[in-house]
């Protein structure tokens, strides 16, 4: 198969994977997993049928209709199937295997094959699909990923999901990758380049025996079906891309290029008649400069340097925000990720690129873009259509409150009490009728930290560098103190998490956490990583049942797609004539995900917002 956008599970930690080092790996597979160094016997090459006339594949139209599944690989010219060739479809069943030449048999005459509902076996099948549909042949009805299921089976530990590595890890044999970087263009294929096409589709076969009953061993069979399931939703995403507004993208990077420059050249002026020059990017240097001036830094991170009081401080604060969007989100978004002939990004997701199971993306990462209106207004709606947001209100909190069963979080959502304002009336001791802004923005310091298990300190510190709220340690303690006598039942679970954490180190064993739709992470060793992953994992659970559901029902709003999924979001893209009725659609069946996910335990907001761009501008401006 040609090169692929690979997912690497995540590790020991519930944060996201460094979302930058993920994009500059959107299109390398298995550069940082070697499946061993031990040489293992190859597999072997199958026997195989090369098709090369519509002759031919009339004669095999029979047999292949009969199968009741088929396991199926593409080899490209490259890795974009809007600009990329698709050269090969191979297909096999458990005894034969098919290469389908396209330069001779046209994709669209396996159509009748791709229209019976019949088990489709892939590898990485989100990649395949998106060239597969582009050539013209219909979603497959059923479908079976055994990177998706390596994924689940290993969740938390560290290994590669490309299928060199899991022919390793599974048959304990090597499957030769030298020939994926070779010319697919070329007029006739070379024989090594066909058995290469024949080896990456026979092996499907036994990977799908042995990961099936792994699955079901693992009790791993209702995550699998939701991972399954959002495959071609989450390829009908990427496809679409989403509307770019370069010229508004390039003008806002401009301006902050020349505050930038504005920034340095007020830094270097501080320095004026000192001798000695900066760079403002470096850690060491500008500890040092602070230290020369009688300030101890522990980093220059913008926590650190919000405590220190001096005009250098803040000016260095601003500087090293501005770095950010501008090496960040500047001119390179323009350069590498949009198309000009669309005026569309067309980001990739990594279904589970989160050691949480939820999902990440890359060129552009999407996830990533700030929430200022000065950049989400850049990623604008076609002519005549809208965007729509919806968004799961408060579902961590949802998800937590259906987890520890707690009394309180079940009560005030039931009858829809905000969270954060009841949080705020309890430790703050006011009434919940007085709370204002403010204090509603403590409320979601305390509530999003404690939830994870944080401790006074680390209550402290996060509420300042998330959400700018600054506490006392004697006012962290005291909420901290609130805050659980308020939710019990979360208490009680965390209580629960500590004793078995506290078993397992005294035993020397790793435990286990699942999400509420079953999803496994081992390997856990950190009490903050026991309460995260059933949390966010359950919600991007309940997200990607959310783009299953969308894909299944496209017919009811025809002209109505997603174009992004940012963590708890889905963005859509609709005619302006159904723009509600798109609304209702998303917010209903985000509504009806979400809900299989909890069990009916809590009740599930979905709010929506109509308008011109992702900022919101409105649908009549």
């Amino acid at each position: 198969m040609a090169v692929e956008p690979s997912q690497q599970q995540g590790v020991l930690f519930p944060e996201e994977f460094d979302q930058q080092a993920r994009a500059r790996r959107v299109f390398k597979e298995d550069a940082d997993h070697q499946s061993s160094s031990a040489p293992r016997p190859p597999y072997p090459t199958p026997v195989y049928t090369y098709v090369s006339s519509l002759g031919q594949l009339t004669r095999l139209l029979p047999h292949l209709l009969a199968a009741p599944a088929l396991a199926c690989d593409t080899e490209t010219s490259g890795l974009d199937c809007r600009k990329d060739a698709l050269r090969l479809i191979q297909l096999a069943t458990p005894e034969q295997v098919y290469l389908f030449d396209t330069h001779a048999v046209a994709p669209h005459a396996l159509a009748p094959v791709f229209e019976n509902d019949r088990l489709w076996i892939f590898h990485n099948a989100k990649f395949d699909l998106k060239f597969l549909v582009s050539a013209g042949l219909p979603w497959p009805q059923r479908v079976f990923d055994t990177m998706l299921a390596s994924q689940l089976l290993t969740a938390g530990l560290r290994t590669g999901h490309g299928l060199e590595d899991v022919v390793a890890r599974q048959l304990d044999l090597g499957l030769p990758k030298t020939v994926r970087a070779s010319d697919w263009t070329q007029a006739e294929l070379s024989e090594a380049q066909r058995a290469y096409a024949a080896r990456d589709v026979a092996v499907l076969w036994p990977l799908y025996a042995g990961l099936q009953g792994e699955l079901k061993a693992a009790g791993l069979e209702r995550a699998a079906d939701i991972e399954f399931g959002c495959i071609k939703g989450l390829a009908w995403l990427e496809m679409q891309g989403m509307g770019f507004d370069a010229e508004r993208w390039l003008a806002r990077t401009l301006d902050d290029e020349a505050r930038l420059a504005d920034l340095k050249r007020r830094l270097d002026t501080t320095l004026a008649g000192q001798g000695r020059a900066v760079n403002w990017l470096s850690h060491q240097q500008v500890k040092q400069l602070f230290h020369d001036f009688g300030i101890s830094l522990p980093n220059t991170r913008a926590a650190s340097l919000k405590k220190v009081d001096h005009p250098l401080a803040r000016l260095l604060l601003a500087y090293k925000e501005t770095a950010k969007r501008v090496n960040t989100y500047g001119r390179a978004v323009i350069d590498s990720s949009c198309d000009p002939q669309t005026g569309r990004v067309y980001p990739v997701y990594f279904q589970n690129g989160a050691a949480t199971g939820r999902m990440s993306c890359g060129g552009p990462n999407i996830q990533q873009i700030p929430k200022a209106a000065a950049f989400r207004a850049c990623f604008r709606a076609a002519p005549d259509r809208a965007l729509i947001r919806a968004d799961y209100s408060q579902i961590e909190l949802r998800i937590a409150a259906a987890l520890a069963d707690d009394e309180t979080m079940l009560r005030a959502f039931h009858e829809r009490v905000d969270l954060h304002a009841l949080t705020a009336s309890r430790i703050l001791q006011l009434p919940l009728a007085e709370i204002n802004s403010q204090h509603r923005q403590l409320a979601k310091s305390v509530n999003f930290g404690l939830l994870y298990g944080m401790g006074v300190r680390g209550l402290k510190l996060d509420a300042e560098a998330k959400y700018g709220v600054a506490m006392t340690e004697a006012e962290a303690a005291r909420y901290h103190r609130a805050f659980f006598h308020t939710y019990q039942g979360l208490q009680r679970w965390h209580q629960w998490a500590k004793r078995q954490i506290e078993h397992a180190r005294r035993s020397q064993q790793t435990l286990e956490t699942r999400t509420l739709t079953g999803r496994r992470f081992l390997n856990v060793r950190h009490f903050n990583v026991l309460l995260n992953i059933p949390v966010q994992g359950s919600g991007g659970d309940g997200l990607k049942l959310a783009l299953g559901r969308l894909f299944a029902h496209r017919h009811e709003v025809p002209g109505a797609f997603p174009v992004a999924c940012v963590h708890d979001e889905i963005v859509a893209e609709a005619p302006l004539s159904e723009a509600d009725r798109a609304a209702e659609w998303l917010a209903r069946h985000m509504t009806a995900a979400m809900q299989e996910v909890v069990g009916g335990r809590v009740p599930i907001e979905v709010e929506t917002t109509l308008g011109r761009d992702w900022a919101g501008a409105p649908l009549d401006s």
